[in-house]
């Protein structure tokens, strides 16, 4: 151990062979893959990687670096013997720290897809005993000799040997320390860390919270960029999101219940004597969200804890919004003096064609969750459903700004239309040419426009003869310079639209032009055709 100082790259098997298991929301969460994957999508099993034990190179992963190794190991890739010139066979999702046989371990879950070549053989050969163990490739900065602490590749002592420490004998060895990257774990024909293997036993991420809420499960909300990412062949149930605590209530022992789905262990919710219901009496658990309010304006999931365990901060009242779909046909009125409404959730029910409308619609400003609809309803959860969290106003693509200009047939009037920017006067994008002429027009003269209500604009774009575009284009860039609006533009004119707010016969009003530069928008009334 006296060589390679610096940086330590380690790949710790006896060289060649071995494979992965199923957590979708996880998989989505934490590799998030283009197209998120379900549970038809992927085979999943689970490695006990490494221990606090000492391997065949004589180093050991001490309990301190457990966690930051777990946190490593997530979105590795896996291989089969540690050869990198091939394409992984799985990808590590999760890690979490466990106890086996008096050892604590890492637990590393992995997963590949049905689709994949070697899919079928892989499930075979793991299942069927052939491939059993397992190894990690990682870097690391400092071998720390468990004799004297120091690095081990400058100090005197090597591994497997005995010394004098503290009065008594100890087999030296080297503790990880400084671990820098997972580079890769690999299913291997034997693997260092003693007694590694591959299992398809996911009761160390799942089981405890399956039972502690009586087996029912509150999926994991995925973040959502787009809803071209979701199945294009299914429904979907869409509601608005809150900062909320989701919970269920059910009668135990002839009372009402409520218990939080989040916090990964059965936990009662006390709404205390001025919050409980007596008329809502459901016989199977019920799923939905509670949120606070202070008066009309929703709190914050932390001011709602705070008001359930102490009464204090601002939470004045409390709604449970209960997710359609459960059986529930009415809902009882608020209790006299209670300051808990119960009410169905706000819900559309949408294709995919209609999702990012419907989104748009129905958004807090957390955004909303998406549910795909199956024929099991959505509730209880179970692992064969995967809700989505989603926020349309992230998503919707910016418009390019554009104007227009209308002429009316017969008429000889004008519109100038502008859309894609903030409006110039209030909710005004539409405004009518006051004595157009075209050729004044391209000559540099200033014409004066009056806004124009959207009722009267749309009005006149149903009407049988519609106004013909006579130029059109892109804005490139909006400016001010001194009371004008300088819109930089692409398209047939190539110049500039100004505009400029006036008084005019004790009406507000603009003033505006094509120009090539702003000083032909600031004409003097005079020089102004219309009246």
């Amino acid at each position: 151990m006296n060589s390679s100082l610096g940086r330590v790259t380690a790949h710790l098997a006896e060289s060649t062979d071995s494979l992965p298991p199923k957590m979708v929301a996880l998989i989505n969460q934490n590799i998030k893959p283009p197209t998120l994957v379900t549970a038809d999508d992927v085979y999943v099993r689970a490695m006990y990687i490494v221990s606090d034990q000492v391997n065949s190179f004589g180093g050991r992963f001490p309990i301190e670096e457990h966690d930051r190794l777990a946190k490593l190991l997530v979105d590795s890739p896996v291989l089969i013997g540690h050869r990198k010139d091939k394409l992984p066979v799985g990808r590590n999702f999760y890690a979490e720290l466990v106890e086996r046989d008096g050892h604590p371990w890492v637990k590393c879950y992995f997963y590949w897809l049905r689709t994949s070549d070697t899919e079928g053989q892989l499930l075979g050969n793991i299942d069927g005993g052939i491939y059993k163990e397992c190894s990690i490739a990682f870097t690391f900065n400092l071998p720390a000799c468990s004799i004297c602490g120091r690095d081990i590749r400058r100090c005197e002592h090597e591994p497997f040997e005995t010394y004098e420490k503290d009065g008594s004998k100890e087999v030296c060895h080297f503790n990880y320390r400084q671990i820098e990257k997972v580079l890769e774990t690999s299913l291997v024909y034997r693997g260092a860390v003693p007694e590694t293997s591959i299992t398809k036993e996911f009761e160390a991420l799942t089981g405890a919270e399956q039972s502690s809420n009586d087996d029912h499960n509150y999926p994991h909300l995925v973040s959502l960029e787009s809803v071209d990412q979701l199945d294009q062949d299914g429904s979907f149930l869409v509601v608005p999101r809150y900062d909320s605590l989701p919970l269920t209530a059910c009668l135990r022992d002839g009372a009402l219940s409520l218990t939080r789905l989040d916090s990964g262990c059965s936990l009662a919710v006390d709404l205390g004597e001025d919050c409980r219901p007596t008329s809502f009496r459901p016989t199977e658990p019920i799923y939905g969200v509670l949120v606070g309010y202070r008066g009309r304006e929703r709190c914050s999931r932390q001011q709602l804890e705070r008001f359930l365990l102490d009464r204090s901060g601002p939470v004045s009242r409390l709604t449970l919004n209960v997710y359609p779909h459960q059986g529930l046909v009415t809902l009882p009125r608020a209790d006299p003096g209670s300051r808990l409404q119960i009410r169905i959730v706000p819900y559309r029910m949408a294709s995919p064609e209609s999702l990012e409308r419907t989104a748009r619609e129905i958004m807090t400003r957390d955004g909303v969750e998406i549910w795909p609809l199956s024929k099991h309803g959505l509730f209880p959860a179970s692992d064969d459903i995967q809700a989505f969290e989603y926020h349309p106003v992230n998503n919707i693509p910016a418009t390019k700004p554009r104007y227009q200009i209308e002429v009316e047939p017969d008429s000889g009037s004008a519109n100038l239309i502008l859309s894609g920017i903030e409006s110039v006067a209030q909710s005004v994008s539409a405004f009518e040419i006051v004595g157009f002429d075209t050729a004044l027009l391209h000559r540099g003269r200033s014409f004066v426009v009056r806004p124009m209500k959207r009722s009267v604009y749309k009005a006149k774009t149903k009407a049988k003869t519609k106004p013909a575009v006579m130029l059109e284009g892109e804005i490139l860039s909006i400016k001010k310079h001194e009371d004008s609006l300088v819109l930089k533009c692409a398209g047939e004119s190539g110049q500039e639209l100004a505009l400029r707010p006036i008084r005019l016969d004790g009406r507000d009003l603009f003033l505006f032009s094509i120009s090539s530069g702003v000083t032909k928008s600031c004409r003097l009334a005079t020089e102004v055709t219309g009246g």
